[in-house]
């Protein structure tokens, strides 16, 4: 019993390893009434196959576990003051535009695959309204 076990497990592994090979290409299958279809699979009888394209996905790279390096320090010296001259200053070089497009980027990193129509219309009218 336990040897077909094994040859069940070891059929399972190559079909596996078939599936995984082909899933590497995409083609772009055209039928005869001119609809484009995109498989993994070889086109059926009577379809043109108009492209065929490597989907290989790039590699991840590990996250690290060191710290990232800070880009500025978060702490005021004791010594620097603000005035209300540099306030002012602070105030006009501030870039509402560019604020709004690194808020909605940082929002669609975090949310990843999860994000929806409706986040990305509402981070979109936060960029156009801060940059018109």
């Amino acid at each position: 019993m336990t040897t077909r076990m094994l040859a069940t497990a070891v059929a399972a592994m190559l079909v596996l390893a078939a599936t995984a090979a082909q899933a590497q290409t995409v083609q772009k299958c055209v039928t005869r009434g001119g609809l484009a279809r995109y498989q993994s699979e070889p086109c059926a009888r009577g379809e043109r196959t108009a492209e065929i394209w490597d989907a290989t996905p790039d590699p991840v790279a590990p996250a690290s576990d060191e710290p990232r390096p800070r880009t500025r320090s978060t702490t005021r010296s004791r010594t620097a003051r603000r005035t209300p001259r540099t306030s002012v200053a602070m105030l006009q070089t501030h870039d509402e535009c560019a604020d709004a497009r690194a808020y909605r980027d940082a929002v669609e990193r975090r949310a990843g695959l999860a994000r929806n129509y409706d986040l990305l219309s509402a981070l979109q009218e936060r960029v156009y309204r801060a940059c018109r």
